[in-house]
């Protein structure tokens, strides 16, 4: 709907917004309301947004593999990026960029791939390097990552319950249950 800029003489500004951030916006001449300078503001935001749609759907369909992978990486740190602080975008680029990594060492080719076994065995490597603390601290955030991909319906990410997150026991940690929930 387009707005009325009163400090630029009440011309209209036209905005496209897609999934909360403001994607694009342009200017029109000022005119009254339902004018036709108020309908080309409209029929300009409706054609770009309609755009922006089109143009995300056909980058989806076409990720595959580890694409998919860093395009899943990429959109969740930009998601945090802009709902989260500084120091927690940090924590999760450094369990990210240790992920991939690991996918690149293991061959890992897309999230087909991503199974148990491939959790566990990434988490006891994080363990056996950095501690049983930070590997807890991985698994956390990789969940919370994979939960995103769900909930905003990323390609490829339909299980709602990641790979790595059972009612298992933890390799790394004795006692240890990989439930998000603590048990007392």
């Amino acid at each position: 709907m387009p707005t009325k800029l009163k400090s630029r003489g009440n011309c209209w500004l036209a905005r496209v917004v897609i999934d909360g951030q403001q994607v694009d916006s342009k200017v029109f001449p000022p005119g009254r309301s339902k004018g036709p300078e108020w309908m080309a503001a409209k029929t300009w935001e409706v054609e770009r947004k309609k755009e922006f749609l089109e143009l995300r759907e056909r980058q989806r369909k076409t990720l595959t593999g580890f694409g998919l992978l860093l395009a899943w990486g990429e959109a969740y740190l930009d998601h945090v990026g802009r709902t989260m602080s500084r120091i927690t975008l940090t924590e999760k680029q450094t369990v990210m960029q240790a992920l991939f990594g690991y996918c690149r060492e293991a061959g890992l080719t897309g999230v087909e791939d991503l199974t148990r076994s491939t959790w566990t065995l990434f988490l006891t490597k994080v363990a056996s390097e950095r501690g049983p603390r930070r590997a807890n601290v991985y698994r956390k955030n990789l969940l919370a990552a994979w939960n995103w991909a769900v909930d905003s319906g990323f390609p490829g990410f339909r299980r709602r319950i990641a790979p790595w997150n059972g009612s298992g026991r933890s390799p790394w940690k004795p006692g240890c249950v990989m439930s998000p929930r603590r048990r007392t």
